[in-house]
C-alpha cells in the first residue's frame, strides 16, 4: 500500500522481494534469500503469516501445456499471454477470481465454460438460490455443476476434459485453485498444533 519509508517511520523494516528460508527458534533467528544472496536476522517474538498454497487437482493431467493455476497477477498474465489466439477456455471448480474471469472472457469473445465439481457454484461461499441466480447473470458463460473431473488428455493443439463419462474440449484449462495452509516454516519453528500435525 505504501513505500519502504513509510513504513520505516512508523519504525517497521520492510524487506520486499525476500524468501525466508529456515528459521530457528532455538536461536530465535530467520535466515533468508534477497538479491541472490542469503542473510539473517534475530527475533524476539516470530509471528508466521505465511498464507496458503496450492494443491495439485484430484484427477490426472498428462500435460500442462495450456493447463493453468489462477491464484495471482503473474498467472493471470500467462493466462492471458497464452490464449490471445485460442478461442475455447474451460474452468474447473473454481472460486470467485475464476467466475469474474471467465464472464470478462466471455464478454471478450471467448466460448467460455465452467465446470463446477459440487452441486453449486461457489457451494462454500452462496446458497442455493443466489448461487442460481449468479449462474441466470452467465452472459454467455456454459455452466455445469455436478462435474466429476476424472482427466484431462492432450488431443493434438486440444485439451480434452473427461468428466461423467464424457468430454469438452479446450484450447486452455484453467485449474482448481485448491490451497491449503503453508506450514512448512512453521514446522520447521517447531510449532504444534493439531492442524499442522495433520498435514
Amino acid at each position: 500500500m505504501h513505500d519502504a519509508n513509510h513504513y520505516l517511520k512508523k519504525n517497521i523494516e520492510l524487506h520486499l522481494s525476500t524468501t525466508v528460508t529456515s528459521v530457528d527458534s532455538q536461536n530465535k533467528k530467520i535466515t533468508f534469500e534477497k538479491d541472490s544472496k542469503s542473510e539473517s536476522i534475530t527475533y524476539d517474538k516470530l509471528v508466521l503469516a505465511t498464507g496458503s498454497q496450492l494443491i495439485d487437482p484430484d484427477f490426472d493431467v498428462d500435460d500442462r501445456t495450456n493447463v493453468f493455476t489462477l491464484n495471482n497477477i503473474k498467472d493471470g498474465r500467462a493466462i492471458q499471454k497464452s490464449i490471445k489466439y485460442k478461442k475455447d477456455i474451460v474452468f474447473i471448480s473454481n472460486f470467485s477470481i475464476g467466475i469474474e474471469s471467465a464472464y470478462e472472457l466471455s464478454n471478450k469473445g471467448y466460448n467460455v465454460t465452467f465446470l463446477e465439481q459440487s452441486f453449486d457454484i461457489l457451494p462454500l461461499f452462496l446458497d442455493g438460490e443466489i448461487s442460481g441466480k449468479l449462474v441466470d447473470l452467465n452472459n454467455g458463460v456454459t455452466f455445469e455443476t455436478n462435474a466429476d473431473v476424472t482427466s484431462i488428455t492432450t488431443n493434438g493443439s486440444k485439451k480434452e476434459i473427461n468428466y461423467n463419462n464424457k468430454s469438452i474440449t479446450a484450447d486452455a484449462v484453467i485449474l482448481p485453485s485448491t490451497k491449503v495452509p503453508s506450514t512448512f516454516l512453521a514446522k520447521q519453528a517447531g510449532v504444534k498444533s493439531e492442524i499442522l500435525q495433520s498435514k
